[in-house]
């Protein structure tokens, strides 16, 4: 617990704006009655960074300025690691839904210690395009395959898209019969295919119930 605390700290520091911040190796110490401890954490937080310059490299599918409306860490703001946590995703989601399912997207920051500013950088590898080889169905015992396949938004031999693997994984949920839905994409027969492997646990949807009761205008009732 304490070195995930040590994490937590690196990540808040990072996350506004301290590049340089330090967190050291804590001291652990004994109270005289030996009941408690003290835990001490050395930290140097160093100056915060403002954003100089934001921007990305590679493989860029539109414009670097179109894709630089999208980011959202931006020139003049404070540095934010979160931030740019969300700039990767929606990175990774615009060129998913392009068909590059494993494109690679590897962010730089670069700190200028004499201005206290930063330089954020994303490069691209897209990739190939891929498409989807086969839709494969565990787990569900009780729903047909149909009932599944009908909701997806993606289907065998097209062009694989983020987004509509999302939108199917939400419309599964929304029919009721799931509580948990896993997808994972192995890759396919050939480099440039993937399948999707939708795992699915059911629900209990069905209820099954009897009775039995005793009035004096109608005697024995029974009910199932």
């Amino acid at each position: 617990k304490l070195n995930a605390d040590l994490q937590l700290l690196r990540f808040y520091f990072l996350d506004n704006g301290y590049l340089r911040a330090k967190v050291g190796t804590p001291s652990i110490t004994l109270t005289r009655d030996k009941r408690s401890i003290y835990i001490s954490i050395p930290v140097h937080e160093g100056n915060q960074y403002e954003v100089k310059h934001v921007g990305a490299a590679g493989d860029i599918l539109t414009s670097e300025e179109e894709m630089q409306s999208k980011f959202h860490v931006r020139v003049g703001d404070v540095y934010s690691k979160s931030k740019e946590i969300e700039d990767v995703k929606m990175l990774e989601q615009m060129y998913g839904d392009q068909a590059y399912a494993f494109a690679s997207i590897v962010p730089q920051v670069l700190g200028d210690d004499e201005t206290q500013e930063a330089t954020v950088m994303y490069y691209v590898q897209k990739g190939p395009k891929i498409k989807i080889n086969k839709i494969r169905i565990t787990g569900n015992d009780v729903t047909r395959d149909k009932v599944v396949r009908r909701e997806l938004k993606i289907v065998e031999n097209s062009y694989f898209s983020q987004s509509a693997l999302e939108l199917s994984k939400t419309r599964l949920y929304q029919l009721g019969y799931f509580e948990e839905i896993n997808v994972s994409t192995p890759r396919g027969s050939r480099d440039n295919t993937v399948d999707i492997v939708i795992d699915v646990k059911e629900k209990n949807t069905g209820t099954f119930s009897i009775g039995a009761g005793f009035s004096t205008l109608e005697s024995f009732i029974f009910t199932a």
